[in-house]
């Protein structure tokens, strides 16, 4: 059976995508997806994933062709799952049907690795190494991706090598530039041209334009493009033919969302409670789903600030009838329930503490990731 699905296709990418979902669930930390909003359709911009979500993206693009006395529209799916490994290292696979990469083979997969070599927050040019090997094609490919950010703007770049261009039995190489202009925080335009030798000497165009998009409150991303490439492995992505309509979509599973044991150890020094100054406490909910700090002492009259800086839906809860487990809200004794209902990026909840004890709340959509805070109210003096 399984020579059977090898000589298809499929047993290389299906073993991939298990072994990195496997080595994800080994990795603790949530992850903020970079999504479509840092590249354009053709280029990677060199990302290498965050630490503690396994990613899905979905490439769907379509075109028509004329069937007889009707047009047929017709549709080219490339599916990716990738996985972060320690030292900025990305493994992952494509599967992708209807391919232009080799003559007479229309399923294409590809195994795929990357490797960060330079950071955005160290370095100002982002830089990674990558590569893979093409089913279709039977080829090692290889690529060298770069982003430089510009303020709003970030410019990209591409070179890529094949051992077996488009299963020719030649090598070739192709090279792009592209740029993607954040309009606001959830929307972008992004852009890219280049050139692949993958016939020989002859030299063909490649081009894709995106109207780039962010779902509020979610880490999902999603991108509109028209392009004239059809699949999204190095070689799809290096390769032209007609113009064809399509989006992208991405999904990054993080398990911190349902679990705690998937979400790394805070820091020392958010572990130790923090105490008021001049009657008032500033707690941040975080992207990783944590207050910070988790635990605050106060006295009677201060106020607690919550700021939600993340762009997930966070709660502050301290009611045992808005809960999934009422065991988790604590109050002392006198003391009024309270709720911030849901909180977007950059609201802010109040509240004034009157009542001295203990009190323990949660944010109700990731209880079960743990994310839960306490504040200490003493009395006065």
């Amino acid at each position: 059976m399984s020579r059977r699905l090898a000589r298809r296709g499929w047993f290389p990418g299906a073993a991939l995508m298990a072994t990195a979902t496997a080595a994800c669930l080994l990795l603790p930390g949530p992850a903020q997806a970079q999504g479509v909003m840092d590249r354009s359709p053709n280029l990677s911009g060199g990302w290498v994933g965050e630490p503690g979500a396994v990613h899905f993206n979905l490439l769907h693009r379509f075109w028509v062709v004329n069937s007889g006395d009707d047009d047929k529209l017709v549709n080219s799916p490339t599916m990716l799952v990738a996985a972060p490994l320690p030292a900025r290292t990305l493994v992952g696979a494509r599967y992708a049907s209807n391919s232009l990469v080799a003559s007479g083979r229309f399923n294409e997969w590809e195994l795929f690795g990357r490797w960060g070599i330079l950071e955005d927050d160290t370095a100002p040019l982002a830089l990674s190494f990558g590569g893979g090997y093409n089913g279709a094609a039977g080829s090692f490919d290889a690529e060298v991706a770069g982003a430089l950010p510009l303020g709003g703007v970030r410019l990209l770049g591409t070179l890529r090598g094949f051992s077996d261009a488009r299963g020719s039995g030649e090598a070739g190489w192709a090279a792009g530039g592209g740029a993607l202009v954040q309009l606001r925080d959830h929307v972008a335009v992004a852009g890219d041209l280049g050139a692949s030798w993958v016939d020989g000497d002859r030299s063909r165009t490649v081009w894709g334009a995106a109207l780039q998009l962010r779902i509020p409150t979610t880490p999902h991303t999603v991108s509109i493009q028209a392009t004239n490439s059809r699949t999204g492995t190095l070689q799809g992505a290096s390769t032209p033919d007609r113009t064809t309509w399509g989006f992208e979509f991405t999904v990054p599973v993080t398990f911190a969302r349902y679990s705690a044991r998937f979400r790394s150890a805070p820091e020392a020094d958010e572990q130790e409670p923090a105490r008021s100054r001049d009657g008032v406490v500033e707690v941040t909910m975080s992207q990783d789903l944590r207050f910070v700090p988790d635990t605050v002492e106060v006295q009677v009259g201060d106020t607690v600030i919550w700021t939600n800086t993340s762009q997930e839906v966070h709660t502050v809860t301290a009611h045992p009838d808005r809960v999934r487990d009422p065991e988790q809200i604590a109050l002392p004794e006198g003391a009024a329930p309270f709720d911030s209902g849901n909180m977007f990026q950059d609201d802010v909840f109040r509240h004034v503490f009157t009542v001295p004890g203990t009190y323990a709340y949660v944010c109700v959509p990731h209880d079960l990731a743990g994310m839960v805070g306490v504040v200490v109210v003493r009395e006065g003096g």
